[in-house]
């Protein structure tokens, strides 16, 4: 039988969407309804994320209200019930260890409510207004992270890839300092987005929107080294592959990141690499913030404000080279 070959973010969402169907599978009728009407129109992780929080609301509600979320019950709650269960998110167990909640968690159950209730206003299930209507949404008051590398960093971390990291980390930190990509854009990349005769790679980013980036000389020669050895290691078209020759997650690829940065003083994340990678290129580019918003595939301006924080062809050959310096 021949086997079906999925793009990377394809797979990807088909196993978040598969994940959250197993999850809910308990759930009050209403939930699973959400999910799918959900499913129907947004990306498997949002609806993942959102269907997370109305579950948490539904225990809070059984534990203390005595009622879950049914097709009578919902017309019971009342907007100081989802005021005072998003007030007591103050703290939360994450992977059994009991941490802080950000205020972007808080803002992210109020929108999860929010069109949980308009979900029910508009398939006439809720008679009375949305409860959320009249609970504030929380301002967003967290940080933005300033942990990022500079380049003489980056160049400590490719010195030691190089002598003692394995072929896929050198290949996945290689690209993502490159090309700042997001972790998942990268984990999404199958061996067939990868055209080493134009030496040319494809990305698909969020939304399915894919773009190319050039391959400078060097990281062709990891990534065809890199292909040719994995092949014996993995039936997966996934470019990168685990131990078990599965498509590489992201619990996967923070553990590799975090082990190369602590080895030079730092613990970071995927996305301060993305963070790295931005603050590069903005100076690369003489301060350029719109230069830098495409190179980082923002679609709001607003984002990339938030990520530099500081301080064309021309542009492209500027930054190519203080880029490639890095490898």
């Amino acid at each position: 039988r021949s086997k079906t070959i999925m793009n990377g973010r394809t797979e990807t969402n088909y196993k978040i969407e598969t994940s959250l169907k197993k999850s809910i599978q308990n759930q009050p009728i209403l939930i699973r309804q959400f999910a799918e009407f959900r499913l129907s129109t947004d990306q498997p992780k949002s609806v993942s994320d959102y269907c997370e929080h109305i579950v948490c609301f539904n225990k809070w509600l059984a534990e203390n209200r005595k009622y879950e979320l049914s097709t009578e019950n919902v017309n019971r709650i009342l907007p100081m019930d989802c005021s005072e269960y998003i007030s007591s998110l103050r703290y939360r167990i994450k992977d059994g260890v009991r941490v802080e909640c950000s205020t972007s968690y808080r803002c992210l159950c109020w929108s999860a409510l929010n069109a949980f209730f308009k979900f029910c206003k508009a398939n006439r299930i809720l008679k009375i207004e949305n409860p959320m209507n009249d609970v504030k949404r929380p301002r967003n008051t967290d940080p933005v992270p300033t942990d990022h590398l500079q380049p003489s960093e980056i160049k400590a971390i490719m010195r030691l890839l190089k002598e003692e990291g394995s072929l896929r980390d050198l290949c996945m930190l290689s690209i993502l300092f490159q090309y700042g990509v997001r972790a998942q854009c990268l984990l999404n990349v199958n061996v067939e987005d990868v055209d080493l005769e134009n030496r040319v790679i494809t990305f698909t980013d969020k939304g399915d929107k894919t773009f190319t980036r050039d391959i400078n000389p060097e990281l062709a020669l990891y990534l065809e080294e890199w292909i040719s050895k994995r092949k014996a290691k993995s039936n997966s078209n996934a470019l990168f592959t685990s131990s078990k020759g599965t498509r590489m997650s992201y619990d996967n690829l923070r553990l590799i990141v975090n082990k190369y940065t602590k080895a030079i003083g730092h613990k970071l994340s995927p996305h301060a690499m993305r963070k790295s990678y931005a603050s590069i290129v903005y100076k690369a580019s003489g301060s350029d913030i719109r230069y830098t918003q495409r190179m980082l595939n923002h679609a709001n301006i607003n984002t990339t404000t938030r990520y530099i924080n500081e301080v064309n062809e021309e542009q492209d050959r500027k930054v190519s080279s203080v880029l490639q310096n890095l490898m």
